[in-house]
Parts: C-alpha cells; sequence; structure tokens
C-alpha cells in the first residue's frame, strides 16, 4: 500500500511506479474512482489497471446495498451476505467471527441476531419520513473488511448509542424529485462530484437480482424520477449527500417458464457457501435441476412451499425462473397416481410475468393406436375414440415407469409406448408438448 495520485483518470501513481488505465476498463474506472480513499487496484497480464476491488485491512468503509443475508453451511455456523459494491458488483461476504454493528461490538452465535435487529432499526429510520414510497426498504450499509476480506464493522442509518456522530444518517425520501439541477435533485438533496449514486431494483426483484439490474457512479450522472430517492450522508458538518439510491423501476425482466417431471428435491450449497434447495427433474429426455428462491410461491395453495406440497416422483409441474434462474413459482398439472389433470392459474404468474406460457400447449391423453411409422394416435379417455395423432418417432421421447422400477424416470423410444389396442387398460398415459404450434418432447407414463 502507498500513496498515490491520477493523472487525468488515465494513469495511477503509486510511490515509484506509474500505471496506465487499461482503455476498455477506462469507462467504468472513472465512474468508481474517489479521491481521497484507499483502493486496491487490479492489473491484467499487460500490467494495466482493469480493475478496482474493496479496501481491506484499512479503516475505510465502503458504500454497500444490502441485499440478502443467511448462515454459511459448516461447522462454524458463520453469517454470510450478499451486497451490492460500489467496485466489485453483486459479492458474497462472510461476517468476521467479531464484528462490530453501529457502535456495538457482537462475537460469534450473536452476530445473527444482532444483525437483523440492525435491519429493523434502519427500517424504523426510513419510516420517520412521510415522503417514503410505498414498500421501499433501506438497504444502503457502510462496511469494513479485514486482511481476510471478512467483513469486521457494519455502519447502518440507525445511530447506535456507541457511535459518534459521523456515521451513515438518512437525509431526505423522494423529497420532489421530479427535476434535478446542478448540485440538487428536487429541492433538498444535494451532491458533488464524490457523491457515490446507486441505482437498484424495487424490493420485488431485489433478492434475484443481477449485476445488470445495478449501477454506481461517483457523481450523479442521471436518475429516474417518479421512482424512490434516498439521500444519505455521513457527517455532521456536512450539507452534501454521500450516498444517494435511486430505486428503478425495471420492467424488462420477464421470468421464463417451463415444465419439467419431477424427480426430487435435495439441498445443496452454492458458490457464495448459502444452503439451498435445488428441484431436479427430466425435461426433453435429459435430467436438470434449478435451484429453489427462498420466495417460491405455490400458485395452487399459496401456503404451502414446494418442499411440503403433494409432489411425488413422475408428475409433471410447471414453473417461472426468476433473473437469477431460480424457480419463483409453479404449480402442479399432472398427477400420476390418480392420472389427474390440473388447469394452469390464471393470474399474472403465469401469463403475464410468464409470458412464455403464450406459446406452450401440452395434451395429455391415452395411446390409442401405433403405427410402424411412428405416428401415435390419441384419446382424451382410456379405450375412447381418436381425438389426436402425433409423429413421435421425431420428438424425444421422456419415459415414467409407474412400475417403480430402478431408474424409473429415463430417456426412451417410441418402443416404450404401449397403445391401448395391444395393452388394452395397460395402456400409456402420453403428454405431448409444443412451443408454437411445434411438437417438442412427449412424455410417456407405463
Amino acid at each position: 500500500m502507498g500513496e498515490g495520485t491520477v493523472d487525468g483518470k488515465r494513469y495511477i501513481n503509486i510511490d515509484d511506479s506509474r500505471y496506465e488505465v487499461d482503455e476498455k476498463y477506462y469507462p467504468i474506472f472513472k465512474n468508481q474512482l474517489v479521491m481521497s480513499q484507499n483502493m486496491t487496484f487490479l492489473l491484467n497480464m499487460y500490467g494495466k489497471v482493469a480493475g478496482i476491488s474493496d479496501a481491506v485491512g484499512s479503516n475505510n468503509y465502503n458504500f454497500g446495498y444490502y441485499m440478502v443475508h443467511g448462515v454459511k453451511a459448516g461447522l462454524d455456523n458463520r453469517v454470510i451476505m450478499r451486497l451490492y459494491t460500489q467496485s466489485e458488483g453483486i459479492k458474497a461476504f462472510t461476517l468476521a467471527k467479531r464484528v462490530v454493528i453501529d457502535g456495538k461490538s457482537y462475537r460469534n452465535d450473536s452476530i445473527l441476531s444482532a444483525w437483523e435487529t440492525a435491519l429493523a432499526n434502519s427500517q424504523a429510520e426510513l419510516d420517520k419520513f412521510p415522503g417514503k414510497p410505498s414498500g421501499v426498504r433501506t438497504r444502503a450499509i457502510r462496511y469494513k473488511l479485514n486482511e481476510a476480506g471478512e467483513i469486521i464493522d457494519i455502519d447502518t442509518p440507525y445511530h447506535g448509542e456507541n457511535e459518534s456522530d459521523n456515521t451513515l444518517r438518512i437525509t431526505a425520501v423522494n423529497d420532489d424529485s421530479d427535476y434535478i439541477w446542478i448540485g440538487i435533485i428536487g429541492k433538498s438533496i444535494t451532491f458533488n462530484q464524490n457523491t457515490v449514486m446507486f441505482k437498484v431494483p424495487n424490493e420485488e426483484l431485489i433478492k434475484s437480482a443481477t449485476d445488470k439490474m445495478f449501477s454506481s457512479s461517483v457523481g450523479v450522472k442521471s436518475f429516474k424520477n417518479k421512482t424512490g430517492v434516498i439521500a444519505y450522508k455521513t457527517s455532521v458538518e456536512s450539507g452534501v449527500s454521500d450516498l444517494i439510491v435511486n430505486i428503478a423501476e425495471i420492467t424488462n425482466t420477464f421470468a421464463t417458464s417451463d415444465h419439467i417431471m419431477f424427480d426430487s428435491i435435495v439441498t445443496s450449497i452454492d458458490k457464495d457457501g448459502f444452503a439451498v434447495d435445488v428441484l431436479t427433474g427430466w425435461k426433453a429426455g435429459a435430467k436438470v435441476e434449478y435451484v429453489i428462491s427462498s420466495d417460491v410461491v405455490n400458485e395452487q395453495n399459496q401456503s404451502v412451499k414446494i418442499q411440503d406440497a403433494d409432489i411425488e416422483k413422475g408428475d409433471m409441474l410447471i414453473y417461472t425462473l426468476d433473473a437469477s434462474n431460480e424457480v419463483s413459482a409453479y404449480c402442479k398439472i399432472y398427477d400420476w397416481r390418480d392420472e389427474q389433470t390440473y388447469p394452469t392459474p390464471t393470474n399474472k404468474v403465469f401469463t403475464k410475468d410468464g409470458h412464455d406460457f403464450y406459446g406452450m400447449r401440452m395434451t395429455f391423453g391415452y395411446a390409442k393406436h401405433k403405427y410402424t411409422d411412428g405416428t401415435i394416435d390419441i384419446s382424451y379417455t382410456k379405450g375412447g375414440s381418436v381425438e389426436e395423432a402425433y409423429p413421435a418417432n421425431n420428438i424425444t421421447i421422456t419415459v415414467f415407469d409407474r412400475e417403480g422400477r430402478k431408474n424409473n424416470i429415463y430417456k426412451g423410444s417410441i418402443s416404450d409406448v404401449a397403445a391401448f389396442d395391444d395393452a388394452g387398460a395397460n395402456c400409456s398415459v402420453m403428454i405431448v408438448y409444443a412451443e408454437y404450434a411445434v411438437w417438442k418432447s412427449c412424455y410417456i407414463y407405463k
């Protein structure tokens, strides 16, 4: 670590060394650089500056935007926290075994409850402002890291008993922010060239948000009006905001939608150390898996989580994936045990937000007759009249063996189909899946 200067933001001088900022990184670099603050510069293979990371092992605070926390899987049950950071985007941090939160020190098992109390206290500070937009939470914090990159100090907008006056405070909320002047948003939110601005997604998206939904800059370049604006400062002697959070209305994050033959739910550990539930199943002859969002919604019974729902191996589900590719909503559409189908809910999660379902079609029926060229006649009732015909030899077939033999879900073929003309009441149940009138796959229960 050494003292440094910046020449026109294109070169950095540290002690006796001079480093050039990579031209591809320069547009980002100029928005992240904060004068008079310790920063760690990352060099690429050519020795040029190509990144900035949070200051570690220093006495400087970093601004962050809290997203979610949990307990790290393992023997020591350490608290982990996912933040949007000014310099590195979304990143997960482990909290040290001793952490100062709003001026008070906590150790080991007391850290989790202390942090959750701090969240409640911070929200109470925001709720004091009459202009607070509905549904908005305060998530801005300052934090310090030790040499290991663990969080050792958290400063929230709540003013703790042991804190000095120079801590994070909320100064204004949504203050007539329909217009912006030089140095002023609305009537009283002030800023200068060193004010940090976070643009963040709204509460509905925050837990599943991706880096693309956030942005940060030094100096207020622009903001979205008609949305939430929260201003913070860290010194009682200053009238200028140190941090401005603009909560943007993001409307282009539609869920994607699909179907799956259910296999199981397993518990796993994600890359950040969070314990997650994972939905496993089969789609188009291949096994797939998706992390289940902590906010997953059962569209048939919203009080029942997917882990507790009446779903057995072999049942068919439809589901939506959020921006983080996690299962955010689901419903059962076929129960193989009693050969019962269920309608797709008509609420927006499977129509407006789950817009992919507009082009989906799933046909349920029984194999009536199988031709040598692979075409299969389907009846809607067992042994009933033929209603539809499908060229099944050109689509992927997934088979569920109702006898429960080992590996009873697998990629099959036309030979696995038992038609009523040959097998009588033991004929196969067929679910044929299509997208925009193109047959994609077929599911056989034999």
